[in-house]
């Protein structure tokens, strides 16, 4: 249920899949293009180390939702300070496109969080919608199992601001792989 403090994308999908092994760039993707109603078509020839181990970097999702009709921007938050960083990802829900991250993710599953873990794993999530009032955010996070406990306008799950922003630094080795802060932001045009 919409409230009225609540932002939301009007093209976020009907269903939110749990992705297979480590594919959570792909299930992201997938999510976003069927969002938009397009059928998704997946990449041919993908790279070794996406077909070995699921692993997708941020520019293998991006020609993924470009084969499938999207437009998308690589972008970088890292000289951003944290409210400017909220207010990047809410300007791109208020134009009406959802925000793909890279995070670094500390739930082994919902509602479990292990600080070491968001050191060690990287993770994509999307962001589908705000309520600045209540400081949260509606995201899709293709690892988790089953639905949010209450109810909530769009996505999976609820992340704080600052929940948000501590997992948005990100595992260790994404400032070795220029993964830190990035994310994608998507159009329909």
């Amino acid at each position: 249920m919409i409230k009225s403090s609540d932002r939301v994308v009007t093209n976020a999908p009907k269903q939110y899949i749990k992705q297979l092994g480590l594919t959570c760039g792909e299930t992201n993707a997938k999510t976003i293009i069927q969002g938009f109603g397009k059928s998704f078509q997946p990449l041919n020839n993908l790279p070794l180390r996406t077909r070995l181990f699921g692993f997708s970097y941020i520019q293998d999702i991006q020609r993924l939702l470009e084969i499938n009709g999207l437009s998308s921007t690589i972008q970088y938050a890292t000289q951003l300070t944290d409210g400017e960083k909220l207010r990047t990802i809410m300007n791109h829900i208020d134009r009406n496109e959802p925000v793909l991250l890279a995070i670094g993710n500390g739930y082994i599953r919902r509602g479990i969080y292990w600080s070491l873990a968001r050191y060690i794993a990287g993770h994509y999530i999307t962001v589908y919608g705000y309520n600045k009032e209540n400081q949260i955010f509606y995201i899709y996070d293709s690892m988790l199992e089953g639905d949010y406990e209450g109810e909530i306008p769009v996505g999976n799950e609820i992340r704080t601001f600052s929940q948000l922003l501590r997992d948005w630094q990100g595992p260790i080795y994404y400032k070795l792989i220029k993964m830190k802060h990035i994310y994608l932001s998507v159009s329909n045009h």
